[in-house]
């Protein structure tokens, strides 16, 4: 029995010491297969690096037609807010005309009607002085004029009996006039009032109208703020992610150097000049303010004027890693030289070369252009140890 309790006791501890030692190879080796399991090529990082540059440039061609846009609709929201106070201006000054109007059409309506009074009442006076006249007799026009006692008594009282009746033709001639220069006047202020309230109307309808317009862009404008805000947050994230994958890039090229795994390289650390057709560098390495977005940023290379389809070639002899197309270098080669250290060739019109090229020191290897984001023909030329750029005249002859 305890013969038997004893070979319990170490087949246990036999089982214990077999997991203690599992457990300590598993710490051992399952980081390192974990490891190798995730990490990426050297080639996977640099086509990620690609595309946050791609999504970078996509993202900063959307913010700049945004604020683009921005600035366009903000110019017409004041235009519009200008032409609205515009038209309450014209509205106020054309209220106050139709109370003035409306005050001198009530002057002319009492002015006529007093007009028209005098008038009336002298009618009245005349015909009643005529019919006067002719009932009684003796105080008739005739009996006027048969009543002079000589004839110079005749002359004299038929020039008194036209005086007479031609003042009150003349008087009642100069009323009826009054009368209606007055109505004529009353009917042009009722014109006049009516025009005024009709372009009351008219500027109350333009208003409203404007408002509408108004309210409509500053709802745009608004929009585009919020989408100016999101394309910034875009931009700034695909640029976050370009400097992560960098340093993933020099992390791995380091780790490449460590292990001994990473070609050695095996030149003179003297480069060739690129572009045999020229030596001309119009944008040199370091910060600027860049050609195309007008914003200061960082040169990672420098830039080499040269004319349409002019030649470049390979600086130093290596390995064509990457041979492709990218919105911000357009058409671009990168040689690998060994030891970390590379060469970038951007902006070319067409490539001559495929990944996985071996290319010597002065081979044709792409021809100048001005693919990609550019303002004419160059080669953008970079130098990179490790994935960290570096001033490119430091190597080139």
């Amino acid at each position: 029995m305890k013969r038997n309790r004893k070979e319990k006791q170490k087949r246990f501890v036999a089982a214990c010491a077999i997991i203690v030692v599992l457990a300590l190879l598993a710490g051992i080796f399952l980081p390192t297969f974990v490891q190798v399991a995730s990490a990426k090529t050297t080639a996977e990082l640099k086509k990620e690096v690609e595309q946050a540059k791609q999504n970078k440039n996509n993202a900063k061609s959307q913010l700049n037609n945004v604020k683009a846009k921005k600035a366009s609709v903000a110019d017409e929201v004041l235009s519009i807010d200008s032409e609205i106070n515009r038209v309450e201006n014209e509205i106020e000054a054309t209220a106050r005309a139709i109370e003035k109007s409306k005050a001198d059409l009530l002057i002319r309506e009492e002015e006529l009607k007093i007009a028209e009074e005098n008038c009336m009442e002298y009618d009245e006076d005349f015909k009643t002085r005529a019919r006067i006249m002719y009932e009684n007799g003796t105080s008739s026009y005739l009996e006027v004029l048969l009543g002079a006692s000589s004839f110079g008594d005749f002359l004299s009282r038929i020039e008194m009996v036209r005086e007479i009746v031609e003042y009150d033709r003349k008087i009642l001639g100069e009323m009826k006039a009054t009368r209606d220069a007055l109505a004529q006047a009353k009917a042009a202020l009722e014109l006049e009032k009516a025009n005024l309230e009709a372009k009351e109307v008219e500027l109350a309808n333009m208003k409203i109208e404007l408002g509408y317009r108004l309210e409509a862009k500053q709802a745009l404008l608004d929009q585009l703020y919020a989408d100016e805000a999101e394309y910034a947050k875009a931009y700034e994230k695909a640029e976050a992610d370009e400097q992560k994958i960098q340093k993933e890039l020099q992390a791995q090229a380091a780790r490449e150097a460590q292990n001994g795994t990473q070609t050695k390289y095996t030149g003179t650390g003297k480069f060739l000049w690129p572009v045999p057709a020229s030596q001309r560098v119009t944008s040199k390495y370091g910060y600027r303010i860049h050609p195309v977005y007008k914003t200061r940023k960082f040169h990672a290379g420098i830039d080499i004027g040269a004319g349409y389809g002019s030649a470049i070639v390979a600086a130093e002899s290596g390995t064509v890693t990457t041979a492709t197309y990218g919105s911000g270098y357009g058409k671009y080669v990168v040689v690998s030289h060994g030891s970390g250290l590379t060469t970038l060739y951007a902006h070319c019109s067409s490539l001559l070369v495929k990944v996985g090229d071996k290319v010597t020191r002065g081979q044709t290897i792409a021809k100048v252009g001005s693919t990609g984001v550019s303002t004419g023909n160059h080669l953008h030329f970079e130098v990179r140890i490790n994935g960290s750029t570096t001033d490119p005249l430091a190597y080139v002859n």
